[in-house]
């Protein structure tokens, strides 16, 4: 219960491809924040030449884009097959979930402040606070040439306002990447020269193996292949006679091509 970590069952993720809000996958590192929208407002700043604060009535007027898109948590499956002193949450197999996700797409508030050629990395600052001082506050960067690309900066969910729990007001969505780097509840956004070595950056989110050091292991972003059967349900009872299988696959940015499908362990397939 806290932090919040929800993850949806397979039989909800197997109901439809877009996943509802109720029951969407949670993650969060501390406690949601309470924003007061009045007084809310997102800043652009670091190195850029026009520094921005805009408030949410002025983002929303903005030209809106939605896209449907997938997110998953990092840790995902983690808890199926752990590893020795391994930390985080230990989910099965559902946080995991797309939604069409609508907002402005982060380039155009970037274009606008005027991004100085110096600046390689954005920085998302969130409105969530640590619970003790010496755990340090959530921050994310990206590289600036994703932040052009495609990223989104998200305040509706299926064509709801964005809930509290999903990083209302404003959140970041960053396509193909795992969900880390798609910042909740964001305050302000920031051109840096190098990337944050904020713990989340550094120590945190790194493919590092027991008894190796974070700060040299490979960095987790993009999404890794994977796929999941949906129906029927592992242990139901199923009429004998032909049975329907249903199920998702998913990738980072290549994306997925095609599926085959295996009935006998992997001996043979078939599309």
């Amino acid at each position: 219960d806290w932090p919040e970590h929800w993850e949806t069952t397979l039989a909800a993720l197997g109901r439809a491809w877009l996943t509802p809000n109720d029951v969407f996958f949670v993650r969060s590192h501390f406690t949601p924040p309470d924003v007061d929208l009045a007084r809310w407002r997102l800043e652009i700043t670091g190195l850029v030449t026009t520094p921005l604060r805009l408030s949410l009535a002025e983002l929303r007027a903005m030209t809106e884009v939605e896209e449907a898109i997938t997110l998953e948590c990092a840790g995902n499956g983690r808890g199926l097959y752990p590893l020795p002193n391994t930390s985080g949450t230990q989910w099965e197999r559902g946080a995991v979930g797309t939604a069409r996700w609508r907002g402005v797409l982060l380039r155009t508030l970037l274009e606008r402040a005027g991004v100085q050629p110096e600046a390689r990395h954005v920085w998302f600052e969130a409105a969530d606070e640590a619970p003790l001082s010496q755990v340090p506050h959530f921050v994310r960067s990206i590289p600036l040439a994703k932040a052009m690309d495609d990223v989104l900066l998200a305040h509706g969910m299926n064509g709801a306002p964005l809930h509290k729990r999903h990083g209302a007001p404003l959140r970041a969505v960053v396509p193909a990447w795992f969900g880390m780097a798609s910042t909740k509840w964001l305050t302000r956004i920031r051109g840096e020269a190098g990337a944050s070595e904020n713990h989340f950056m550094a120590k945190g989110y790194r493919y590092a193996y027991p008894g190796e050091d974070p700060l040299t292991a490979l960095p987790v972003e993009s999404l890794r292949v994977k796929s999941l059967i949906t129906r029927p349900l592992e242990g139901a009872l199923i009429p004998h006679g032909q049975v329907e299988v249903r199920g998702f696959a998913w990738a980072g940015r290549p994306g997925v091509r095609s599926v085959d499908v295996s009935s006998d362990g992997g001996s043979s397939w078939r599309e």
